[in-house]
């Protein structure tokens, strides 16, 4: 079984070395590795052929970062797909775990737990989580976590593009729509703490509420949470 880890860069030399290394060295090995570049004007390009063993790159512009992840599902070859951010990475066993459960459970959508860091500082450990009754409030897990079937992009499609921060949570209710079961790992992946996501909560969670509007999910408890996170994020 083959692994896409596919990952999107633009100006990362800052981080993408130990990125790299830590797909490099994986104990699963059976892995092809994407990146796709926005055009970078830094060192990023020369590190990637540098350091990747096996790379499929492309430099162009793009149109954020879910167009650039589209545009690696489009040429990924693995019978699993996963993402890699390029300030992020990955315990030397989390492939492996993943595709070994996801084997036990073809077709499923397997997550796992994150270790959200700065500075090589760990700052907060995620378990990874799914319960239908809290999805008005999230997923329970970061989609960097995730080792997606191939198959199911194309049951379902890529990712919306119209979409700044929301786009994979938008794919991961499409999913759930569609009536695919996700499936927890205890594989874990390190997570900058500085991501969009993070830096802007209140903007990524207005675009969760507008998915789950757009797939007739929406709760009020939505709104609760939404007005509780503006208060704290005024306040604390």
């Amino acid at each position: 079984m083959i692994v896409s880890l596919i990952t999107a860069t633009y100006n990362s030399e800052k981080y993408l070395r130990r990125t790299v290394e830590s797909i490099n060295f994986q104990t699963y090995h059976s892995i092809e590795h994407i990146v796709i570049d926005g055009c970078s004007s830094d060192a990023t390009l020369d590190i990637a052929r540098e350091s990747i063993r096996e790379l499929t790159l492309i430099s162009e512009p793009d149109e954020g970062i879910y167009d650039a992840w589209n545009k690696g599902v489009l040429i990924a070859k693995g019978d699993y797909v996963m993402f890699c951010n390029s300030d992020d990475f990955l315990e030397l066993d989390a492939v492996e775990k993943a595709v070994r459960l996801a084997i036990k459970n073809p077709g499923c959508i397997i997550f796992g737990d994150v270790m959200m860091f700065e500075d090589y500082v760990s700052e907060k450990y995620e378990a990874g989580h799914f319960l239908v009754k809290n999805l008005y409030r999230g997923f329970g897990f970061r989609t960097t976590t995730v080792l997606f079937p191939s198959t199911l992009f194309k049951e379902i499609g890529l990712f919306d593009t119209n979409y700044v921060i929301a786009g994979d949570t938008d794919f991961l209710l499409r999913a759930f729509k569609q009536g695919y079961d996700f499936i927890k790992c205890n594989h874990l992946v390190w997570m900058y703490s500085g991501g969009l996501s993070n830096s802007k909560p209140l903007f990524a969670y207005f675009e969760y509420i507008k998915a789950l509007i757009k797939y007739d999910l929406f709760s009020f408890k939505s709104i609760i949470v939404f007005i509780k996170k503006a208060i704290k994020n005024v306040f604390f």
